[in-house]
């Protein structure tokens, strides 16, 4: 068989054969696409979760530096909170954040939120930390950062010790506040703080 009887057999085949080749290059460049969109997403989610979670570590920092008796929410938020904050399991129905106690602390704060210092005073805590904020991260993110301070006094055996105070900062999307990105919790006594 001469080469000019081959390519008259051949008429039309180079046409299939790049059709065949773009169909599998488009496919394949719409695998990568699909596949380079996934990550940058998912690298905008761990970006966000990491800031939330330095946003809660900052925030938890700068009640692990106040005095025991200084740690208080400021109660001037308690009208307008909503019910993604009231809902969380850091908070408890006994709470009374729109009307706190003008008893000791340590009291009206069993089993609810410590909204005061030692002593109640009449005006708010100066140290006190919004119950409710929203921030922009370096990341131009807004995040919201919710704080819960709950007391306890533990108490086995008939015996009651000191007092507790359990802080949990929760970090949400502002825009989408039940989506949650960081929760840090810790609980402190007077005397380890």
């Amino acid at each position: 068989m001469t080469l000019r009887t081959r390519l008259k057999e051949a008429d039309g085949f180079g046409v299939i054969e790049l059709l065949v080749a773009i169909t599998i290059i488009s496919i394949a460049i719409l695998g990568l696409a699909t596949a380079l969109s996934n990550s940058q997403t998912s690298l905008t989610g761990t970006g966000q979760v990491a800031t939330a979670t330095a946003l809660a570590n900052q925030q938890m920092e700068g009640y692990r530096a106040l005095p025991y008796a200084s740690i208080s929410l400021d109660t001037n938020y308690g009208a307008t909170l909503d019910t993604t904050y009231k809902t969380d399991a850091a908070y408890t129905s006994t709470n009374n954040i729109a009307n706190p106690s003008t008893t000791d602390c340590q009291t009206a704060g069993t089993n609810g939120l410590c909204l005061c210092s030692t002593t109640c005073p009449t005006t708010q805590n100066p140290q006190a930390t919004p119950i409710q904020q929203t921030i922009t991260a370096p990341d131009n993110h807004q995040y919201r950062i919710d704080s819960y301070i709950f007391t306890q006094t533990p108490t086995a055996a008939g015996l009651t010790g000191r007092p507790l105070k359990t802080i949990t900062i929760v970090i949400r999307d502002s825009k989408t506040p039940t989506h949650t990105y960081a929760r840090l919790q810790t609980t402190l006594d007077q005397a380890t703080n």
